[in-house]
């Protein structure tokens, strides 16, 4: 389990942000991967939220305090997470796959 920080920046629109938690296979998963979201930073606002390289950050920690933090916290500390969108990329790999 890592503790990592999601942040990108839409100009004018404003910007995203957040922590969490995420296990090696399930970085793995989201990173790469591509959601658009309406209304998020304000009605009629539509972006693209990359979880990349250039977006996702791992915040270095020793392991104790890892684990401190999330057994008080949770999984989810706050803003935007790629875990939000697991199951619509799970519904997409299992659409891909009835193909």
């Amino acid at each position: 389990m890592k503790l990592y920080r999601y942040e990108e920046d839409f100009g004018r629109m404003g910007s995203l942000d957040g922590m969490f938690f995420a296990t090696d296979d399930e970085y793995t998963y989201f990173m790469g991967k591509t959601i658009w979201e309406n209304d998020i930073l304000g009605k009629h606002s539509q972006v693209q939220l990359d979880f990349d390289k250039t977006t996702v950050t791992e915040v270095k920690l020793s392991q104790t305090t890892i684990d401190e933090m999330f057994a008080v916290l949770g999984s989810h500390i706050s803003g935007i997470s790629p875990m939000d969108y697991f199951d619509q990329w799970q519904e997409e790999d299992e659409e891909s796959d009835d193909e």
